[in-house]
């Protein structure tokens, strides 16, 4: 097998600093248990009217589990309280399927 060298004689492209690079990448690696993650998720749901189309006042979320994906209403305005309701509903989130108790 052949491998070919790299030709370190030509100019790098890539001239941003490790700082520069990770500022960029910092909103993508939280995960869900970190209330960033959650401020793209949350938002305010639509209803129709007579008129059209309307927003509600305060934010809600979708979360997905066990199969099921819930709205979960988070009764406030301000989008970064409502990711860190968010992460709480999701990590508060029953982990075993839902079970018929009837």
């Amino acid at each position: 097998m052949i491998h070919k060298l790299a030709n370190f004689d030509s100019p790098l492209e890539d001239t941003k600093s490790v700082q520069e690079m990770s500022r960029g990448l910092s909103s993508a690696v939280r995960g869900k248990t970190h209330a960033d993650y959650w401020l793209k998720k949350v938002f305010h749901p639509k209803y129709r009217t007579g008129d059209g189309m309307r927003e509600t006042g305060t934010f809600s979320v979708k979360i997905h589990f066990s199969g099921r994906r819930e709205l979960f209403p988070l009764n406030t305005a301000n989008r970064p309280e409502a990711a860190r309701k968010s992460k709480q509903i999701f990590l508060k989130r029953p982990l075993a399927p839902y079970q018929n108790l009837s």
